[in-house]
């Protein structure tokens, strides 16, 4: 995680300092790149067989839904002045929680009983989105829709338990041994968005998103299907325009 925050931090710094030595004036580039992070609220869909004896039942009573995340590189492509491709690489963790409270109704304080008991589930992807935005006004701001998909390819999945005790927390970390995770799935978006300007080439994206898995996330009875909420927050910049370089560049070794 650390390595990918190190990763995609110097890349975009090497590509802003690129358009900062830039000198020349140029027509603006139909290019864009930036840093994107989305904070999510993130759950799973059960679908299960009509004779489950009450097991989705259970479950939807029993999980609930986590704070996960999303972050990483976004790409911008302007193909008319109001349709945009949108594309990049990211990482995302998605599941979910469960929180188990009130084990005993005895007055008196027992120390090995616990208090609280918190169990979260991560499932870490690594997402290729293909998004188009539609740009339904253009003015200082800019005001765009949404829509697409994502190719999202499964890193791994680890399960955290806090045990809180009267006098102690305990954690633990393991892994969800009967599961069988599917490699890649594929997840439906869409959402609204805003960019503004902060200069020539720096602007600020906001993009409020809902995610939807279209395939399950494990090969299992029950069928589970990531979905999540996210505020996407990014800083791009417009990359400058090449054709428009070479040309200042040889009117000015002429007129050397």
């Amino acid at each position: 995680m650390k390595a990918l925050f190190n990763v995609t931090a110097g890349i975009f710094c090497l590509l802003l300092l690129s358009t900062q030595v830039q000198a020349q004036r140029g027509r603006e580039s139909k290019w864009s790149a930036g840093i994107v992070f989305s904070p999510d609220y993130a759950y799973r869909l059960l679908k299960s067989e009509s004779d489950d004896n009450g097991w989705k039942e259970a479950f939807d009573e029993l999980e609930k839904p986590k704070v996960g995340y999303t972050t990483g590189i976004s790409i911008l492509y302007m193909l008319h002045r109001k349709l945009e491709i949108e594309s990049g690489l990211l990482y995302s963790n998605k599941g979910s929680k469960i929180n188990l409270s009130n084990f005993t109704s005895f007055d008196k304080i027992d120390l090995l009983i616990p208090q609280e008991i918190t169990t979260i589930n991560n499932y870490r992807y690594l997402v290729v989105p293909l998004k188009i935005n539609w740009v339904f006004l253009k003015k200082k701001a800019r005001l765009f829709l949404s829509a697409g998909m994502s190719a999202d390819f499964f890193l791994d999945e680890f399960t955290v338990q806090e045990v809180i005790f009267p006098d102690k927390t305990e954690t633990d970390r393991n892994n969800q041994e009967d599961m069988d995770f599917n490699a890649v799935i594929l997840s439906l978006s869409g959402g609204a968005g805003l960019d503004y300007p902060l200069n020539k080439h720096l602007f600020i994206r906001i993009n409020p998103e809902v995610r939807h898995g279209i395939i399950p996330i494990a090969d299992a009875t029950g069928k589970r299907y990531n979905w999540s909420v996210g505020l996407n927050t990014g800083l791009y910049f417009r990359m400058k325009n090449k054709g428009n370089i070479i040309f200042a560049q040889k009117k000015y070794r002429k007129r050397r």
